[in-house]
């Protein structure tokens, strides 16, 4: 199954690095035409807005600390397939929410920092126009595309 997903993928590869190696060396214009039409510049702001929304749950767990303490050392027994590393540190965090909430809510207030993701995807929202020189040099990588599409297809019969 996974060399059938395999021998697939190189196909589509292939055959995706074939046509624009032939739209790059013989219809460049319709290309051209295509490009413009779907290079649209998107705002990743709208997606990352969600992340950047804080969410405060500390007062509901601190108000209900007793419960939620028993009922993690009740369930944390019964937890398979689980990380080795998780079970001690739930059992250490219900212990701490039973014994010293004052210790964990300090502890949580110094951990507890809001990070923004806008400083992350600010440069992803830069644009970079490098169509022109793409199509400057459209001959050059027409044909390095079309030796890219004989090597693959070496592969995939080989495979």
């Amino acid at each position: 199954m996974d060399n059938m997903i395999l021998k697939n993928s190189i196909a589509f590869l292939m055959a995706v690095n074939f046509m624009s190696a032939l739209f790059l060396l013989f219809f460049p214009k319709p290309l051209k035409k295509a490009n413009d039409f779907f290079n649209k510049w998107f705002s990743s702001r709208q997606f990352f807005k969600v992340l950047d929304a804080v969410v405060i749950v500390d007062e509901k767990i601190y108000k209900n600390r007793k419960i939620l303490g028993v009922l993690s050392l009740v369930l944390i027994p019964f937890l398979k397939n689980i990380s080795v590393w998780f079970i001690p540190a739930g059992i250490i965090i219900s212990v701490f929410l039973l014994i010293f909430p004052g210790s964990l809510k300090r502890t949580n207030d110094f951990l507890n920092k809001r990070i923004s993701t806008r400083k992350l995807t600010k440069p992803l929202e830069i644009i970079k126009n490098i169509d022109d020189k793409i199509y400057e040099k459209r001959k050059m990588l027409g044909i390095l595309s079309l030796i890219i599409v004989s090597f693959l297809i070496h592969c995939y019969i080989i495979l």
